[in-house]
């Protein structure tokens, strides 16, 4: 990771995108990563560095040098604008949906130690 820089930093921690931007030997290195990960969590397989249409995409958070989250995601063409109330519910602002091509969540990760803080719902720079 140390070669990689950030594309941001949410709560103090750096967030990396791994994308077809990323050396192949750095994707499939941080895609076993995940999938160890995904085999611990009991989850299907979502990312593995390779490149294709549906542009997946790894976001991954860490913290002295450890991912301490991880958002799987791909491009859909379907979508409806959302927004999260502040007692934690999911509000629809549209009916209709929207053909626009996007980058759409599969998964989310975060470690045991940092869950209960917001971070997963701070990982919002995907959009």
């Amino acid at each position: 990771m140390k070669t990689l820089k950030p594309i941001e930093k949410v709560s103090d921690y750096p967030l990396f995108m791994i994308d077809v931007t990323i050396q192949k030997d750095m994707r499939i290195r941080l895609a076993r990563a995940g999938r160890a990960l995904q085999m611990v969590s009991n989850l299907p397989t979502c990312y593995d560095g390779t490149i294709s249409d549906a542009d997946e995409r790894l976001f991954l958070m860490e913290d002295k040098s450890r991912a301490i989250a991880m958002i799987f995601t791909v491009i859909d063409d379907k979508h409806w604008c959302c927004i999260w109330n502040s007692d934690g519910t999911l509000q629809v602002l549209t009916t209709e949906s929207s053909d626009k091509l996007r980058q759409k969540i599969c998964r989310v990760w975060v470690a045991k130690a940092y869950r209960r803080r917001g971070i997963g719902s701070l990982m919002d720079v995907i959009n």
